[in-house]
Order: C-alpha cells, then sequence, then structure tokens
C-alpha cells in the first residue's frame, strides 16, 4: 500500500485515468500537463515520488520517470507492473466510467 510520504503521479491520458486508477495518486498527463510547475505542485525535489501508468510494456512512465530525475529529485521511483500489478496484487483500485 501507499505510504503517507509518498507521492504516486499517475501519467496516464485522462481517459485511461478516469477509468481506473491508485486512490490518492496525482494525475499528471505526461502529454498534456506534466512539467515543471505541474510537478512541483505535487511533490518537492527531496520528496519520495512514485511514477506509474498500465504496466511494463508502457513508455509513459518510464519517460517521466526520466523527466524527474532530469528535475533534480533523488528518491523517484518507477512502478514498473503500473495499476495493471497493483490490481492484480488485490490493491484497491478506484474506477469510473469505462
Amino acid at each position: 500500500m501507499q505510504d503517507a510520504g509518498t507521492a504516486f503521479v499517475d501519467v496516464h491520458n485522462p481517459r485511461l485515468y478516469a477509468r481506473r486508477h491508485i486512490p490518492g495518486t496525482h494525475h499528471l498527463d505526461l502529454k498534456q500537463d506534466f512539467n515543471e510547475a505541474s510537478l512541483a505542485a505535487v511533490v518537492a525535489r527531496d520528496e519520495p515520488v512514485v511514477i506509474y501508468c498500465s504496466g511494463a510494456k508502457r513508455s509513459r512512465s518510464t519517460s517521466a520517470s526520466r523527466k524527474v530525475v532530469s528535475r533534480g529529485c533523488e528518491r523517484v521511483y518507477f512502478f514498473r507492473g503500473g495499476i495493471v500489478e497493483w490490481r492484480n496484487a488485490g490493491y484497491p483500485v478506484e474506477t469510473g466510467p469505462r
């Protein structure tokens, strides 16, 4: 489960985020609003952050993780399994319309 001091950032497009995401996550669409200002509003450079999207074959979270590291963040965690692994492990998922 999530640590209260760790920000989770979902980088899905808005449609996929609305359909299914980890509760309590911040949504920053990699293609639309993932930038220095939006990231700074979510997490400070010295705070831990977990970046995820759908799963291992998705490049959005890989690209986003690289951007966060290049911003100077040192505690960046790339959740390779993404929402698919989270759900399969039995953790809660917020769902919306399909």
